[in-house]
């Protein structure tokens, strides 16, 4: 074999060589880029299964607070739930010049006329306080009146009081 074949042999292998070793360059590219395309999905993924358990954990919490709504309701509506017959003994008689004018027509008034919200009327209801004039009763004796209520804290008493504030000062105008 001349030096001339054995060029142009070599020049064969070579170019041979070289499409092989592209071949295997496009096949390393396709790995990379699914690798790259696998950790980005992955991402996603997580992403979409920590947004997918913020909502079930939010579905969770309303029905949750839409029991508890509806078992305060069941405990406020159902006879015998509570005690709170006869209603005056659980509650001062009402007076005028202390409880405000009107006060024996309002002070029998559910504490859901109050709006207050789920937490309070739990804390309230947990303690057998259904009625507007029992709360007003509590909030007279002092600032210091929710003490015995441990599931209301200070920032809660405060707005139970303004609600009852607003509550009374709308049926006295009448």
């Amino acid at each position: 074999m001349s030096t001339r074949d054995t060029k142009k042999g070599g020049d064969n292998h070579a170019a041979a060589m070289a499409r092989y070793i592209e071949e295997i360059d496009k096949f390393a590219t396709m790995l990379r880029n699914q690798q790259v395309q696998i950790a980005e999905l992955t991402a996603e993924e997580k992403h979409a299964k920590a947004e997918y358990e913020d909502a079930r954990q939010a579905v969770r919490e309303a029905k949750d607070f839409e029991h508890e709504t509806v078992s305060l309701l069941l405990k406020f509506i159902r006879p015998g739930s509570i005690d709170v017959m006869p209603l005056f003994d659980t509650m001062a008689p009402a007076e005028e010049a202390l409880h405000g004018l009107h006060s024996d027509e309002w002070r029998k008034e559910p504490i859901t006329s109050l709006n207050l919200s789920a937490a309070a009327m739990r804390a309230l209801i947990g303690k057998d306080i259904v009625l507007v004039g029992q709360l007003q009763d509590l909030v007279l004796k002092g600032a210091d009146w929710a003490s015995g209520l441990e599931e209301i804290s200070e920032g809660m008493a405060q707005a139970i009081e303004m609600k009852l504030h607003q509550f009374v000062e709308e049926r006295t105008k009448k």
